[in-house]
Formats: C-alpha cells, structure tokens, sequence
C-alpha cells in the first residue's frame, strides 16, 4: 500500500489563502483605477469645468450615478440622488420631459460626440433651475458595461435670466415709440433704435459710424455740444431742446426735447455709456396744455371747475377791495337730479348737465364766471354787480332758461334749480364765508320749493346750526329711548267704526322737547338715517302687537309709511319678512304706505318689491295721491289695495268744486281698479258727511281723534268695541 501523500502544515494553507486574497484585491484596486481613469476622462470630454456635475445612467439596468458636484449644483444632500426611485427625469419640468427624452434617444446616432441641451430641473428646495447637459454616448460605463449615457450638468439660470432680460430689454428698446440713442461719454453713437432710424431717415449702420454732434451740427455748434459733454461728466444726466432738419426738407426744423442718463460702463469698455430719449416738443407742449386744462376745466361740460373758479373769485375779490366794487356769487342746484339719474341712467344725466350748462351761458356776460362743482352743483361769479335787483334779475332769467323742458335721446325732461346767492361785501368778506353763505342760501331756498332763488341772511345760518345741532342729536336719538309712536285711528265711515289706525313717529328731544316731524324726518331722509329709523318703528309695531295679543285687545290693522330711501335699500322686502316672521304676528294686521313718488322714482322695480310684500300677506297703500305724477299704466300694475286721498283735497270739499271733482274722479278710478279709498285730513262734519255720501271708505283725521298715545288707542278701541258704536264719535 501506498503511504499517504503528506499534507502540509496548517500555517502553509493560510498563507496561501493570504496570497490569492492579496492578488484578487489588487485586481480590483487596478479594475477601480481604470474605472476612475475611463471617469475622468469622460469628464474631460464633456466639459472644461470640474465644478460641473456629473450624472450617468446605464442603458441596460437604468441605474443612475450623480456625483458629489451634481448633488451640490441641485441643493441635494451628499448621495440622496443615488439612492430609490429618484431620477433625472422625475426632475426635469414637464414641459421639458419630451425635448430631453428625445434628445437622449437621438444621442447614438451622433456617432459618440458630445451633444448639448438645455431644460428646466427642480432642486432640493422645489426652484428651477435652468441646467445645459453636455451628453455623450459610449459603450462602456462605469462598470465595463456597454450601452451607458453620461452628461456634464451647468447651472445656466443666472445667465438664462440675464438673457430674458437682455431681450426684453431690446424688444423695449426697439419698439419704443420715441426715438432712442445709445452714446459714451465721447458721444460716439453705440446704438439706435427704429424710431431714430425713421426720423433720421439713416440707417443703422451709418449711425453707428457717426458721433451725436454729426447728426445734429446744421442747429448747434461745438460749444453746446462742449458744454453737454461736460455736464454728462459732472451729473451723468442732460435735459434740454435739440433741433434737426430732415435731409430732403432742410427748412423743415423739428424741435425734440432730449433728456439722456447714465447706463454706467458696459463690459468691455472702458467708458461709460448714456441712454438719450427724444420726445416731439409740440406734441409734449400739447399734453401739458390738455394736462393743465383738465386741471381747470370740467371734462364734462367745458366748464371751468371748482379750482379756476376760486382764482377767478380771487381776483373779483383783489379787485372789489382796491376799487370799492361789488360782486355776488351764486349756488345753482339742480332739483331731482338724482331721480333723473336713477331712472333713465347716467349718460342722459350727463346730457342734461351740458345742456343746462349751454343755456346758462347763453345768458350771462363775458365776464361774468359759470363754474361746476361736480354733480349737479354749479357756482356764478357775477362780477361789477350795480345792485341786488340786478342779481336778482340774473337769477329769473337763469330759472326761466329750465322751464323749457330738454329733449335728450327720444326723452323730453323737465329741470328746475334752486339757487342761492351771497354779495360782497354785505354777505361776507372773504372767499370761504361768501361760500358758505350762497350754500346755506341754496339749501334755504330748496327747502321752499323747486325753480326759485333766494338772497343770503344772517337767520339762515342761525337755522343751518340748529339743523346740524338736530342732525347730531337724531343719530342718538334711539340709543337714548327718545324716538316714541303715536296712532292715529281710521274709522269706516258707513259705520263709523274704527278699522285701524296709522302708526306716527314722534321725538322728544331731552333739552328743545317734543320737535316735529317736520323738522326731523327731512334730515333723517337726507342722512339715511331714515332706514335705521324705520326698521327700528317696524320692529316697535310688532312688539306692541304681540304685547296687545297677550292682553287679549281687539285686533286692528296698522299702517307704517315707508320712505323712498327705506324702499330702495337692497334687501328692504327680504328685511320686512325677517322682522315680521320673528316677531309671530298676522302679516295681514301690518299695512304699508307709499307715495306715488316713491313708487314711480323707482319704476318696474317697484313693482318687483312690491309684489314680495304682498306675496308676505301685507297690505298696500298709496299715500298722498293725487299729488304726484302716477300713470294710470303703472296704477294698474302696483299690487295695492288702498287709495288715500291727500288731504289738500279734503280741505277744499264744500268750499272748492275741483276739489269736489277731483275726489269724485279718484273714487270713480278706484272703483274700477278694486281698490279700497281712504280720506285723510277730514277735521269738520261737512267734509265726512259728503265723503260719505260721496261713497269713500274710510276716513282719518282730527274730526274723529287726533293721534293718540297708546293707552288712549286702547281705550278708544276698548270703548268702541264693548258697544260696537262709540258715543264719542260724531254721528254721519
């Protein structure tokens, strides 16, 4: 037998085992330094720049590789990029994703040549970057595998902007209107735009070879363009006039306002460069004066406006104080101008004012100033006045000029102004109080009547204080619990019995007592307080209401007049219907006033509103008519069911036949409309006795009771209800 071969010692195995580690070490330290080798080169090709990303992807397994330089220039954490599912293209905007997907499968056919692009890429920090990718196909990656893409990256964003800047620029550059010329501190022409090119009638590249002096010389000689020079130096800026002559018109001079600032030195130069803009002197003279003259005059009517008006007064006063003279201003106001505005719109409106304006100045000296305020406000300066009769005069013609009526767009308008008048120096002595007091004197004469006029006096201003004393205290008044109602019963005039009552607002002021409504409701409405005012009297109705039900009262109707500024507020129906819905009582037992002016001032959405309140089970009244202007188109359309003659008729029954005809007339109208009749201001028997037989329904007024408080209403209801027939009220 043959002996066993001998096996070597243990400490010979190992070393074995050492060498083969060492050699497969050191063929994978020489495979990674090729790897890095075959690396930088390809880095090298690509680009010039080693602060440039570098990015790679194999074809094969899709793998990507960004290195350290990549995660930097996109904001990346070190080795993030490398890492799950995040690639370049997941990256890249997506408006770019199809221009860069086919760039890179167009790459092999470049025959292993770099190949360029540009895209938008998202960073870390979710900006986009612009990025210019330097690409190149090869056969061997990183890991000797063939079919491998790999690209440099640049940020280019910096420069990308610079250069939408730079187009943007020259685009405003060349479509500039005005004609622009670049030039350095030797005022050699640098650049020109279109508009220069065109005044010139030189090109461009004649005037790149030409100095700014050489255009202009034939106006100006060396020293003026010396001494621009030299302020360009000291100030970097330059204004002034600059003239030129057309090459096939010499004689024809243009004059150009050139104003020209510094662009400070361009790369590469070693001057610093100006920017010079010429603009057409006539043409800018033409501006200022439209410029100057919208800042007299009104655009609308020609007229001048409020500020050329008080240099006018100025100088009236300057004059009347050196020469003893006298000179009267005028407040003009236009009456139910609003109302005109409202209901047939704004561009007639306009139309009106021109008008108006024309026919006053068809009647007034030269000298003399019209001037509008704005709106409908105009304000005459009439100057060397002999006498307050001559004023006077002035002021008749000025009203008789609007009795006329205005035919505007196929509508025929009649106007009507009120004017005030001040005079200097009995009225005041200086601008503002003269003014003031023409103003004050307006108002005064307003509150009259429309289409009159109305000298200033020292009472009104007593009047004007008390009113805004009034006007201040009324905006406390329900805070302060001073506002209370007062009813006045309607009775039914048949029977005699009482059917309702109408509801009268009344305030006790704490210091001047009990003020009329007279007094108050006029300012309420010309503040608007009048809204607060009535929804506050409205929710007041429906308490007492309730409280009576509670106390088991017989139930009557109560009728609230409504102001035209309430029934023009948005929402005023919708607001009625949450006040009487919340309080729970019968919407039948609330009646609503209006009068013919608040109904036709608002048209067809009166009858919108109208219809809604009806539709909430509410009664509808006309109050006062008669006295307005209601067409019998628009009566048939108001959903009302009650007529209430206004009591200047009922005053003149038995003395005054119209009166008589007229009611009949209205009765008769009633009738045959279904409407009920209500007579109001009936104060003596005669006058309930023929409205009786007249067959009116219901009558109101100090014949049957004045307004009560409303424990006298409930007594008065109480006693005529427990008999059915009041031996308080007269017998008809």
């Amino acid at each position: 037998n043959t002996p066993p071969s001998p096996q070597p010692p243990v400490h010979i195995k190992e070393l074995d085992y050492v060498i083969n580690r060492f050699r497969t070490l050191k063929t994978a330290v020489l495979n990674k330094g090729r790897q890095v080798v075959t690396k930088d080169k390809q880095i090298a090709l690509l680009s010039s720049d080693r602060n440039d990303g570098f990015w790679e992807r194999d074809s094969g397994t899709h793998n990507e590789y960004f290195d350290k330089h990549a995660h930097h220039l996109l904001g990346f954490p070190q080795g993030t990029l490398n890492k799950g599912q995040r690639t370049l293209l997941s990256l890249i905007h997506p408006d770019d994703i199809e221009l860069f997907s086919q760039i890179i499968d167009d790459g092999p056919h470049n025959n292993n040549r770099p190949f360029q692009t540009e895209c938008r890429i998202k960073s870390f920090r979710g900006e986009w970057l612009w990025v210019k990718f330097t690409c190149r196909h090869s056969n061997s990656g990183f890991n000797n595998k063939a079919g491998c893409i790999s690209a440099t990256l640049r940020d280019i964003t910096e420069r990308y902007i610079a250069e939408q800047q730079r187009r943007l620029l020259t685009a405003v550059f060349e479509s500039s209107k005005e004609p622009v010329i670049v030039f350095d501190l030797d005022l050699k022409i640098l650049a020109v735009n279109t508009a220069l090119t065109q005044l010139t009638n030189y090109n461009e590249e004649f005037l790149k070879d030409c100095n700014l002096a050489t255009i202009f010389s034939e106006h100006h000689d060396f020293e003026f363009f010396r001494k621009l020079k030299n302020t360009l130096k000291r100030s970097n800026k330059w204004e002034g006039e600059i003239r030129f002559s057309h090459t096939d018109n010499p004689d024809d001079v243009v004059i150009f306002w050139l104003s020209i600032h510094s662009v400070g030195t361009p790369v590469g130069c070693n001057k610093p460069s100006f920017i010079g803009s010429l603009s057409d002197v006539i043409q800018r003279k033409k501006i200022e004066d439209e410029l100057r003259y919208l800042a007299t005059y009104d655009s609308l009517t020609g007229l001048p406006n409020r500020r050329l008006y008080e240099d006018r007064i100025q100088h009236a006063l300057s004059l009347s104080k050196r020469y003893n003279q006298v000179f009267a201003v005028m407040f003009i106001d236009l009456d139910r101008f609003k109302h005109i505005n409202d209901t047939l719109g704004h561009s007639i409106g306009d139309q009106l004012l021109i008008q108006v304006s024309q026919r006053f100045q068809d009647v007034l000296r030269k000298s003399d100033t019209l001037a509008r305020l704005g709106g409908d406000e105009f304000i005459l300066l009439l100057e060397k006045v002999q006498s307050k009769e001559s004023v006077a005069k002035i002021a008749a013609i000025l009203n008789s000029q609007l009795t006329s009526p205005f035919k505007i767009l196929g509508n025929e308008i009649n106007a009507s102004a009120s004017i005030g008048i001040s005079v200097y120096p009995d009225d005041g002595l200086t601008i503002e109080t003269l003014l003031k007091n023409a103003d004050v004197a307006m108002y005064a004469s307003k509150s009259k009547g429309t289409n009159g006029f109305l000298f200033y006096q020292s009472i009104m201003n007593e009047r004007a204080g008390e009113r805004l004393v009034l006007e201040n205290d009324l905006h406390k008044a329900i805070d302060n619990n001073e506002l209370f109602l007062v009813y006045q019963p309607k009775v039914d005039l048949a029977t005699g019995i009482i059917t309702g009552a109408e509801v009268l607002l009344r305030w006790k002021h704490p210091e001047m007592g009990v003020i009329s409504p007279m007094q108050f409701i006029p300012i309420a409405e010309e503040t608007g307080l009048i809204v607060s005012i009535g929804e506050w009297v409205l929710k007041k109705v429906c308490q007492k209401m309730i409280a009576w039900q509670h106390r088991s009262l017989p139930q009557i109707p109560l009728a609230l007049n409504v102001s035209v500024k309430q029934f023009q507020e948005a929402g005023f129906s919708t607001r009625v219907c949450k006040i009487i819905q919340q309080s729970g009582i019968d919407p039948s037992l609330i009646e609503l006033e209006l009068t013919e002016s608040v109904l036709m001032d608002t048209g067809d959405k009166a009858i919108e509103t109208l219809h809604e309140l009806k539709n909430l089970g509410l009664s509808l009244s006309i109050d006062d008519f008669g006295t307005g202007y209601s067409s019998l188109q628009y009566l048939s359309k108001f959903p009302i069911d009650f007529l209430k003659i206004d009591r200047s008729f009922v005053l003149g029954v038995g003395t005054e036949g119209k009166s008589v005809t007229i009611i009949r007339a209205i009765l008769a109208m009633a009738k045959g409309l279904d409407l009920k009749v209500i007579a109001e201001g009936i104060e003596y028997e005669p006058q309930a006795r023929l409205l009786k037989e007249f067959e009116c329904d219901y009558g109101q007024g100090y014949y049957f009771s004045h307004p009560l408080r409303e424990q006298h209403l409930i007594h008065f209801i109480e006693k005529q209800y427990a008999s059915r027939l009041s031996s308080d009220l007269p017998s008809l």
